[in-house]
């Protein structure tokens, strides 16, 4: 309430383009971000108090505009420690946050895309599997977890899972006597002409051709 609607624009705008440089690690534009709110904040030649209020609110921004950005929380205790180096001490929190983004991006997705490959060389059988099923099981949300697994693997998710289906059609069809028409259910095309035109599209040849061949 105390801050004019020109700030509260200017800060919404720093915290969108921060929030974004965080979660991308874009460490130069985060630097420049920073030193940016930091002259305008000197320039307002503000008391201690005013300080910890400003920033208080620029981290709120902040926090919303990263949840937005990266679909989930800013990993940074909230608050400005109260001393007589806020700014730097803010500064610090944005450096810890670094560090635990660099952690989710390297190791959190890796984690993730490992629970759903596990999870989809038991459940590729599933006709009604969906990336929105998948995603809610394992607790993520639908767009980052297709954007994770495109990242994390080079192919989307449905490509991913096609694939899979027809590598595991083609194990049964040269291991097992089943009918085609059977191994196509079991891995997830109730629909056998469907499955044959996909198989193929796949394979190069019908699932009784490869049969054949092997």
């Amino acid at each position: 309430m105390h801050d004019n609607k020109e700030q509260l624009w200017s800060f919404k705008l720093s915290a969108k383009r921060l929030a974004s440089s965080l979660w991308h690690l874009r460490e130069a534009e985060i630097e420049e971000e920073l030193s940016t709110l930091k002259h305008e904040l000197i320039a307002d030649r503000l008391t201690a108090n005013d300080m910890e209020r400003k920033l208080t609110g620029y981290l709120a921004l902040l926090e919303d505009e990263f949840r937005s950005s990266a679909g989930q929380e800013l990993p940074v205790p909230r608050g400005v420690e109260k001393n007589a180096q806020q700014f730097e001490a803010f500064v610090t929190q944005m450096y810890a946050a670094m560090g635990s983004i660099r952690g989710i991006r390297n190791w959190g997705y890796g984690k993730v895309i490992q629970a759903a490959i596990a999870y989809l060389d038991k459940h590729y059988g599933d006709s009604e599997l969906t990336l929105t099923k998948l995603a809610y099981d394992l607790q993520v949300k639908p767009a980052n977890f297709s954007h994770m697994f495109k990242s994390e693997l080079g192919v989307p998710f449905s490509q991913y899972l096609i694939r899979l289906r027809m590598d595991k059609a083609a194990e049964q069809l040269s291991g097992s006597a089943k009918k085609v028409y059977e191994i196509s259910a079991s891995v997830g095309f109730p629909d056998y002409v469907h499955f044959s035109k996909m198989f193929k599209r796949h394979k190069g040849v019908t699932p009784t051709e490869y049969r054949q061949k092997t």
